[in-house]
C-alpha cells in the first residue's frame, strides 16, 4: 500500500495547483486584443505601436498624466478582480535602466458614474535585474458591493519621460471565491496533491470521506478509488 501511495503522489508533486475559485478574463489589452481601450496621447492603439513599446504611462505635468483606460466591463458577479500587467521597463540610454520606483503602477477601479472607488499601487522590484526585458506584475482590487459597469485606469504618477514604462498585456478577471469545485476533496479551495493525498487516505481506510469537507468521490459512482485519484489528477495536470 505505501509503495501504491507513494506512485500516485509522485505523478502529481511537479504538477502544481489548482485554485479552487471561478474566474473568467473580463478585459484584454494586448498587440491582438485592444478594442475599446483608450491611450489620452496622440499615439493610436494597434499592434505596431503596442509591441513596440509605444504605450508609455508617465507623469507630463502636474495633473496631466499619460493614461491608459480599459473599456466598461460587467463585475456585478465577481468578488474581486485579479489585474495582470505585462510592463516594460523603459532604458533612458544604451546600457542604464530607469530608476524603478519611479515605475510604481496606480490602477484605479471607476464606476460608470466616473467616481474611483478602489486604488491599488503595484510597486516594481527592489533590486534591479543584470537585463530586463519585461515584468509580470499583478494585483487584486475587491469588487465593491451592488458594482456593475466599471472601467480600470492605469497610471504612473511618479514617472517621467526619462524613468517610465510601457503597457505590453492587461488581463483582468472576474474571480468569484469559494466555489464547490471537483477534486477539492479537503475544502482549503485549491485542487492539488494534497487532495490526491486525501483520496488515497480514504481508499487506504486511514481516514473516511466524512473527515473531508469536499467531495472524494469524484465521478459519482457512489464510493471512493483510484478512478477518483485520477480524476484529481487530471484536474491538476490541466490546470
Amino acid at each position: 500500500m505505501k509503495i501504491v501511495r507513494l506512485f500516485l503522489l509522485m505523478i502529481v508533486l511537479g504538477a502544481g495547483q489548482f485554485l479552487a475559485s471561478a474566474q473568467e478574463e473580463i478585459a484584454t489589452f494586448s498587440r491582438s486584443s485592444f478594442v475599446g481601450w483608450e491611450y489620452n496621447a496622440n499615439i493610436d492603439l494597434n499592434a505596431q505601436n503596442i509591441g513596440r513599446g509605444r504605450i508609455v504611462l508617465y507623469k507630463v505635468s502636474e495633473g496631466n498624466e499619460r493614461k491608459l483606460s480599459s473599456p466598461y466591463f460587467d463585475c456585478s458577479q465577481a468578488d474581486s478582480l485579479r489585474v495582470d500587467v505585462v510592463y516594460r521597463p523603459m532604458r533612458n540610454s544604451e546600457n542604464q535602466f530607469p530608476i524603478m520606483q519611479y515605475l510604481t503602477l496606480k490602477v484605479a477601479l471607476f464606476n460608470y458614474e466616473g467616481e474611483e472607488v478602489c486604488t491599488k499601487f503595484i510597486s516594481m522590484p527592489e533590486e534591479m535585474p543584470d537585463t530586463l526585458s519585461e515584468l509580470d506584475l499583478s494585483t487584486t482590487i475587491e469588487a465593491p458591493a451592488g458594482s456593475s459597469m466599471h472601467q480600470l485606469q492605469f497610471t504612473a504618477p511618479y514617472a517621467n519621460i526619462d524613468n517610465c514604462g510601457a503597457m505590453m498585456e492587461v488581463h483582468v478577471f472576474a474571480v468569484k471565491e469559494g466555489m464547490n469545485v471537483i477534486g477539492d476533496v479537503n475544502g482549503d479551495s485549491i485542487v492539488d496533491v494534497e487532495d490526491v493525498n486525501a483520496a488515497i487516505n480514504i481508499i487506504l481506510k486511514l481516514k473516511t470521506a466524512a473527515d473531508y469537507s469536499g467531495n472524494a468521490d469524484i465521478d459519482g459512482n457512489g464510493y471512493v478509488d483510484v478512478s477518483d485519484v485520477n480524476e484529481i489528477i487530471n484536474i491538476i495536470l490541466k490546470n
